[in-house]
């Protein structure tokens, strides 16, 4: 019998109509002698009704209260779903993260998994329970309960294929695949029935949102299949994202933004350099780092942008420059090194477009353009989408 990890999303599990559905979707995987292990987030909403009631009590709210208060989400969403498929005759059980448990580093709201006792669940599998565990929660070894962040229950749901050496992870969602472009956006985009776990992990990490990016990781780390699929259409294949194979890579399967964007640079001391950036480091992440000739930058979000303009004049920097109001553009696929026609394409294709910042390497390539010229841009690039 093989194991299969199924996650279900916020929008698949919104109301008792859903919840009943993909239980009735579930016992036909199961009846097809399957061993099962389902993984869910919280209601649609939820989460964000949970926060806004810690932000009415206070706006200094501490990251570990804010873990204990966000994780009671999944804890209603498996206990319903657990009801749902006991009512069809199908045998379930329900666990927090912190009951199986799961072991997390003590990094409140962006917990990393240290690992995973699988000793109950194959106990309930191997007895022919369906396993119903609470998404984007775990427990570090001083028993706090901790939370992955935003969208980490597909993290959880490819942590539990791993270590369960699942046959594959099934992330069910309100789309059925993964496109070459946001369809929500871009008209033309195609869905792309395979696509190579390692641009799949670039292509999260530089915005696109249909994985958690920490899943596609541990999915390509572990050589472990995701399938992407929509839980409104259950019969339809999706996409599979598939880390067991070598595949011939495709040359552009996928183009993401990520707007709100940043550009910091300034003049800097050499012996100064160390000390800035872990100041730097210790407000936010930056992206697009480059240092040339004692002269420094690096794009972030635009929430940060108060914070590191207010460090960075006390750390005396000179000539700083802040570029607000940007957009990064990434297209990912191969070949941005070693292919020279590629690259022409590109350039040719950003004629007369404003470009503030690029970076690449093999296999994706981004460009920092004004938002008034995002539009037209993507629009351009969109011609490189197989």
């Amino acid at each position: 019998m093989s194991i299969i990890v199924h996650k279900y999303g916020g929008t698949s599990v919104a109301n008792i109509e859903r919840i009943t559905h993909i239980a009735n979707h579930i016992s036909k995987t199961y009846k097809h002698n399957n061993k099962m292990v389902i993984v869910v987030s919280a209601m649609a909403g939820e989460t964000n009704r949970l926060v806004n009631l810690a932000n009415h009590i206070s706006p200094h709210k501490k990251n570990r209260e804010m873990d204990i208060i966000t994780a009671t989400g999944e804890q209603v969403t498996i206990s319903l779903l657990c009801l749902a498929l006991q009512k069809i005759n199908i045998p379930a059980k329900s666990y927090c993260g912190w009951q199986i448990p799961i072991i997390t580093t003590d990094d409140y709201t962006q917990a990393r998994i240290k690992k995973i006792d699988n000793t109950k669940i194959n106990k309930d599998l191997n007895n022919g329970i369906v396993v119903v565990v609470a998404g984007f929660q775990g427990v570090s070894n001083t028993g706090d309960i901790t939370t992955f962040g935003r969208g980490g229950s597909d993290t959880s749901a490819v942590a539990l294929a791993v270590v369960l050496k699942a046959k594959e992870c099934q992330i069910y969602t309100d789309v059925n695949g993964v496109y070459n472009a946001d369809p929500n956006n871009v008209t033309t985009a195609k869905r792309i029935e395979i696509v190579d776990g390692k641009c799949m992990l670039e292509a999260s990490s530089l915005g696109a949102k249909v994985l958690h990016v920490r899943s596609c990781e541990l999915g390509y780390r572990y050589k472990t299949n995701i399938r992407v699929l929509s839980t409104f259409a259950p019969l339809d294949q999706g996409s599979l994202i598939m880390n067991q194979s070598a595949l011939e890579d495709y040359p552009i399967i996928s183009l993401s933004t990520q707007e709100t964007q940043t550009l910091i640079s300034f003049n800097y001391v050499q012996t100064q350099l160390t000390k800035i950036m872990k100041e730097v480091y210790t407000i936010c992440n930056v992206d697009m780092l480059q240092i040339s000739q004692n002269q420094l930058s690096f794009v972030i979000d635009d929430v940060n942008t108060v914070a590191i303009s207010e460090k960075l004049k006390q750390l005396k920097t000179e000539n700083l420059s802040i570029i607000q109001n940007l957009t990064k553009l990434s297209i990912i696929g191969s070949g941005f090194r070693s292919n020279s026609t590629l690259n022409l394409k590109v350039w040719q294709l950003l004629d007369n477009t404003e470009i503030f910042s690029t970076a690449h390497n093999e296999i994706s390539m981004s460009i920092l353009v004004h938002n008034l010229d995002a539009t037209l841009t993507k629009s351009r690039l969109t011609n490189l989408l197989n």
